[in-house]
């Protein structure tokens, strides 16, 4: 398939593109409007999606740029518009479109910020639409120190998102999510929560329960996501549970925040890292996924800043090299994927997620 990633907007692409994929750190809003004039008076008809985040990672070296080398990735593609639609999903998350829409579709969904209105809305992606056919980032959280934004051609969306359909037909789409923990095999009750926070886990104060068996939560293990939990909805349809991460620990009153919504009822099981051999083998089984002739995006949860640290250069450039496929790349703080072939798509969060785009041979 005809593409081109670049980061020089000036830059001669080559050919005339119907859609450029853009990502962008969230400080870059002016940027991201002259840039979108640029591409507009070059190619009229040209479709622009844009995804904030709080930094760029490049498939070449260097894999993410120092602050002072800030840049905007694109990847544009020669996709006929009877291959795609793209659909404006507004904060309501209303599904009613998706009568549009079948299995022979996929999508990919960029969403601005956490909602857990979007988790009741990918049920529903998954019901008429299919399972394992959604892929995509959320590009913020209110909960965080930033909110994430989307740009869609000329305008930019603060609660909301926006999807791009692809037919089946033309285009292969698929995608992997792995993550670097698995459940203790005991499951505990959540007794007692309201929005984003646990109070009481078995009926006992949340924080006791949990730092009775891992010990003390200080700040620095919450800046690096060291204590994920299993978070499983009591009504969960799910085969395998995503990751949720603790957002705050509240001394006073015992409780802890996550960055995802809670209710009575849910499941927790505490999360144990994976040893070095098992990460070994996840990533091998991701080194091995993509079709010849593809490209790729990277969503890479911000978690993995704190796990990687300074050695998140070191392991990207790993990744890069092994894949071997062109990507544009950004940090999210939500991933939507499914963890294995057989189950639903779902908000994951803590993972690697590897989107991969191709066209399909006739």
């Amino acid at each position: 398939m005809k593409y081109k990633i670049f980061t020089d907007i000036d830059e001669d692409i080559g050919f005339i593109p119907s859609i450029i994929i853009l990502f962008y750190k969230i400080n870059q809003k002016n940027r991201v409007k002259t840039s979108y004039k640029n591409l507009k008076n070059r190619f009229k008809d040209i479709d622009i999606i844009g995804c904030s985040n709080i930094e760029n990672i490049y498939y070449t070296l260097p894999h993410i740029k120092p602050s002072n080398m800030d840049t905007i990735s694109y990847m544009a593609i020669i996709m006929p518009k009877k291959a795609y639609n793209i659909e404006i999903c507004k904060e309501d998350y209303k599904e009613n479109f998706l009568l549009k829409y079948n299995s022979n579709y996929k999508a990919i969904m960029f969403s601005s910020n956490y909602n857990n209105k979007i988790e009741y809305f990918i049920d529903k992606f998954n019901e008429m639409i299919g399972k394992n056919n959604l892929f995509g980032a959320i590009s913020g959280t209110s909960n965080y120190p930033f909110n994430g934004e989307i740009f869609y051609n000329g305008k930019f969306i603060n609660n909301g998102s926006v999807i791009w359909f692809i037919k089946s037909k033309f285009y292969n789409l698929d995608g992997i999510s792995l993550h670097d923990f698995y459940p203790i095999d005991f499951e505990m009750e959540i007794t007692k929560a309201k929005n984003f926070t646990i109070y009481e886990i078995e009926r006992k104060p949340a924080l006791d329960m949990i730092e009775d068996v891992i010990g003390e939560i200080d700040d620095d293990s919450i800046l690096s996501f060291d204590h994920p939990f299993f978070i499983k909805p009591i009504n969960s349809k799910a085969k395998y549970t995503p990751l949720s991460a603790i957002q705050r620990v509240d001394r006073k009153n015992r409780s802890i925040t996550l960055h995802k919504k809670v209710s009575n009822r849910d499941i927790l099981q505490l999360a144990i890292p994976f040893r070095r051999e098992e990460q070994e083998k996840q990533l091998s089984d991701l080194y091995k996924f993509h079709k010849k002739d593809s490209i790729g995006f990277l969503f890479l949860c911000v978690a993995y800043k704190g796990h990687w640290k300074e050695m998140e250069h070191t392991y990207i450039m790993r990744l890069a090299n092994k894949l071997n496929i062109p990507f544009i790349g950004l940090h999210a703080l939500g991933e939507i994927c499914s963890i294995k072939k057989d189950d639903i798509t779902q908000i994951q969060n803590q993972t690697i997620t590897f989107v991969t785009l191709s066209k399909k041979e006739r």
